[in-house]
This record gives structure tokens, C-alpha cells and sequence, in this order.
């Protein structure tokens, strides 16, 4: 089943605070705060649940264990492996310690059938570039901003440039932790400009990463 992606499901907000932004200049300083949360805060719940969706889908392929990404099966033993070692420390869970061990078995062995299960929410107070990356490299996708292609209109507005993803991500991520833990005033250095293409960069940001996992999905359904 192909992932979809909606702009407006996750960004009817930031335009509705933008529009407000437009129309007055006295909360000026607030809603440009309150954008620049939103647009991040969008950014990672949207990547969470396709992360999210990328695993039901996968599962629901049915692929042998053998045939399992490799990268998927490693992060899955760790959590496995996890599980066991506090199963470990009671000593009346010698059953469930088993079922563990059989898991992992099941995960590296051949012929059978395997659901995974990973971790794909960002970690507690971690945001940013970094931690985007590491969350598409649990699924097997390396270097995810590599496959990200996003153009932006030139100050010429002639030609279109290719955006430095990761640096943009950085960039708004930084801005967002500005606003959050120093209450610093960001509309001093984002003008009106910047603050829609902030909405519009993020929103294909989201739509280039649904395409990169509706591809990956592809790729694994051909091996099914």
C-alpha cells in the first residue's frame, strides 16, 4: 500500500499563524515564534508516523527472514537483546526469557516469518539534522538526505537552486530551540519571506521522504 502525504493535515496551522502574522504587525514577534515551533513540530511528527507506517507496510510483505534488510534485523535484535537482559535479571521469567531467545533465533535464521518492531520516535529532548538521519538509518535507508531533491527559487527567480537539506533542517531546528528555551524574538531576523518558504521547503522536504519510502517499500516488495 502506498504511504500518502497531506500538506494540509500537517500544516493548517503555520499558514493559519502566517496569514495572522501578514495581518498583524503587534504579534508580530509571538506568531513568528509560534510558526517556526509549529513547522518543526510538524517536521517530526510527520517523520515518526511514516517511519511508523514504512514498518506496518513492511510487515505486511510477509518477507522470510533472510529476506529482511539487514540494517532492520540489527536494530530489531538490539531491542530483543534489550528485552532479554532485564527478562534476565527475574528469576521466574525463564519462559519469556525463551520466547526472547527464540525471537532472535527467528530474526537470523532462515525460513521464517519475522514482524519487527523499532523505535521510531526521536528521543527525549534530541532534535535536528543528526537525529533524522539516524531514525532512516533503522529502516535501512543510509544518508537520507542524499535522496532528498529539493529546489528553491534564486534571488534572480530565473533559475532554481538545489536546497542544502541537512543545513535547512539545522538551520530551523536551531531557530526552534531559540524561541523554546530562550525566548529569543525571532522575527528580528526572519522576515515574512522567510517564514513562507520555511512552510513551503518543510512541506516538500515531506513529500521528497514519502516518496524515498514509498521506493524502499517498492524495492523490498520485489524481493516478496
Amino acid at each position: 500500500m502506498t504511504i500518502t502525504y497531506e500538506k494540509s493535515e500537517y500544516f493548517s496551522q503555520a499558514e493559519f499563524l502566517y496569514n495572522l502574522c501578514k495581518e498583524n504587525n503587534d504579534n508580530r514577534e509571538l506568531l513568528t515564534n509560534l510558526i517556526v515551533i509549529d513547522i518543526v513540530t510538524s517536521l517530526e511528527v510527520y517523520i515518526e508516523r511514516l517511519l511508523k507506517q514504512f514498518l506496518r507496510n513492511y510487515n505486511s510483505l510477509g518477507l522470510l527472514s533472510c529476506s529482511l534488510n539487514k540494517k532492520i534485523k540489527l536494530e530489531y535484535s538490539k531491542i530483543v537483546v534489550k528485552q532479554l537482559q532485564e527478562l534476565l535479571n527475574h528469576e521466574h521469567k525463564d519462559q519469556e526469557s525463551s520466547k526472547k531467545l527464540e525471537e532472535i533465533g527467528n530474526i537470523w535464521g532462515v525460513g521464517k516469518k519475522v514482524t519487527v518492531d523499532l523505535e521510531t520516535k526521536y528521543p527525549r529532548g534530541k532534535h535536528g539534522e543528526m537525529q533524522l538521519t539516524k531514525l532512516f538509518q533503522k529502516i535501512g535507508i543510509e544518508n537520507i538526505f542524499s535522496r532528498i531533491n529539493v529546489e528553491t527559487p534564486t534571488e534572480s527567480m530565473v533559475d532554481d537552486s538545489k536546497l542544502d537539506v541537512p543545513v535547512f533542517v539545522q538551520e530551523i531546528t536551531e531557530k526552534r530551540n531559540l524561541a523554546i528555551h530562550e525566548g529569543a524574538p525571532l522575527h528580528n531576523h526572519i522576515s515574512l519571506v522567510n517564514l513562507r518558504k520555511y512552510i513551503d521547503v518543510t512541506d516538500k522536504i515531506l513529500s521528497e521522504l514519502t516518496r524515498i519510502v514509498n521506493e524502499e517499500l517498492m524495492t523490498h516488495q520485489s524481493i516478496e
